[in-house]
């Protein structure tokens, strides 16, 4: 049995933050492929530029269809998306579908990735 060989080792989701590029610069020293998955991808390019084996990918959402397409490019992933202030604020008594910011961001979105890989295989 062969096994796929992706593009990337590790997939790190949310890597703008302090820890993110600590974390994206130990994962090149030790040489693995690294994709960087951001809403901040202009301002987090110059940052990584000089480490070839890093690449930041822009991303709108953490949707299906896009967590889908990340994790099928890396043989592990690391999340480290947060939320510093919620704009949207959490009601208990709402329907999933309207409720604030810090449930969509350390709820929703780890949901659907651990959706996302048993779709995938992972």
């Amino acid at each position: 049995m062969t096994q796929e060989v992706r593009p990337y080792d590790v997939l790190v989701m949310g890597g703008s933050g302090f820890l993110g590029q600590k974390l994206v610069q130990q994962l090149a020293q030790k040489k693995r492929r690294v994709l960087v998955s951001t809403r901040k991808a202009g301002a987090l390019k110059p940052a990584f530029a000089a480490l070839n084996n890093v690449h930041v990918h822009q991303i709108r959402e953490y949707d299906t269809s896009t967590l889908d397409t990340l994790l099928s490019q890396a043989d592990a992933v690391i999340n480290l998306v947060s939320i510093h202030r919620e704009e949207r604020r959490s009601r208990i008594d709402l329907p999933p579908a309207r409720r604030g910011d810090f449930e969509e961001v350390h709820i929703e979105i780890p949901r659907r990735m651990i959706h996302s890989a048993v779709k995938i295989g992972g």
